[in-house]
């Protein structure tokens, strides 16, 4: 008995029809896969022309906050000026404090540093005027004195000044300090 075929093609021209096919198919899918890959990469430009602002109410720069309600107390007759201030309002500085005292009449300053940031008052002790004031000529007048934080250290970072305050802290030697 004689076969017959069913399809006037060839076997082999078949195949080949089919994978061709499924190769376009495969070759499409990976283009829309490429495609979508890539686009989700955008491309960026940085230009310093352009202007673009931040916006919002919490941005603020790194700054230090300085002490507050730097205030002189007197003993009665005898002793010596006590200086003392609030920590910032966001706590303890890092670095300590700088007390800058300054001569009311010949303007000369020296200033002190104070490592211990948790320290807020300072007693004006003879050891501690003589340094500090010893050299400002004029004794015997008054002084102002006003305090800054400092930042974390190796930062260079300081406060705004304080408030200031005057104090006559006596001759050494001779009772009467005072905190006019």
């Amino acid at each position: 008995m004689p076969s017959y075929k069913t399809s006037d093609v060839p076997e082999p021209r078949q195949r080949r029809s089919a994978l061709a096919l499924r190769l376009m198919s495969l070759t499409t899918i990976t283009a829309l896969l490429l495609a979508g890959i890539t686009s989700s990469i955008g491309e960026t430009e940085a230009s310093w022309i352009h202007s673009e602002y931040a916006r919002g109410s919490n941005i603020e720069a790194g700054t230090v906050r300085p002490p507050s309600n730097l205030e002189c107390e007197a003993p009665t007759l005898l002793g010596r000026p006590t200086l003392e201030w609030e920590h910032p309002s966001d706590g303890p500085p890092e670095g300590g404090y700088v007390l800058e005292v300054e001569h009311n009449v010949t303007g000369n300053t020296n200033r002190y540093v104070i490592e211990d940031e948790e320290t807020n008052s300072l007693r004006l002790t003879d050891g501690l005027l003589a340094t500090l004031l010893g050299n400002l000529l004029g004794l015997g007048r008054n002084f102002t004195a006003r305090i800054q934080a400092v930042g974390p250290e190796g930062s260079e970072w300081v406060s705004n000044y304080s408030n200031e305050t005057e104090f006559y802290p006596g001759l050494l030697g001779i009772p009467l300090p005072r905190c006019p």
